[in-house]
């Protein structure tokens, strides 16, 4: 633990940020890309298709312009490999959630007649807000002695 002149000289400026470091020759001079490059196609709707496949995959794809005015689908650097086989996939293969369709239960029960009547919502409301109140009350009065 540093303590005294050498904390505050590191605060005056001492040492070298990691901004302010010296390039040399053998780095590079275009940044590293955080992203791999899949597929260019022509437009937004080529795309996609493709964003969504790469979805079903698992993976995050993105756009970006590209090089004389295509759009490129991009993925995080690393999973390039995993992007190409999704989209080299058996394109017969339907979609993973293709054949299923959400089911809507049917109030009816077969007889013609709502399952639950209103008027049987209706006395279960009524039996619960009176008639189990009164039913307390005569129940401790009778056993407090009255």
């Amino acid at each position: 633990m540093r303590t005294g002149a050498g904390v505050t000289a590191s605060l005056k400026g001492g040492g070298r940020r990691a901004d302010e470091r010296r390039v040399s020759r053998d780095d590079p001079t275009e940044p590293r890309r955080a992203d791999e490059v899949v597929a260019a196609v022509a437009d937004d709707e080529e795309a996609r298709p493709l964003i969504e496949t790469l979805l079903l995959a698992g993976l995050g794809p993105s756009t970006r312009p590209g090089l004389n005015g295509t759009v490129e689908v991009t993925v995080v650097a690393g999973q390039g490999g995993r992007a190409r086989a999704a989209l080299e996939g058996p394109e017969s293969a339907p979609a993973p959630f293709a054949d299923v369709t959400p089911e809507i239960s049917d109030p009816d029960d077969g007889a013609g007649r709502p399952r639950y009547s209103m008027l049987r919502v209706l006395l279960l409301f009524a039996v619960a807000m009176v008639g189990l109140p009164v039913l307390a009350f005569y129940i401790s009065y009778r056993v407090s002695g009255g």
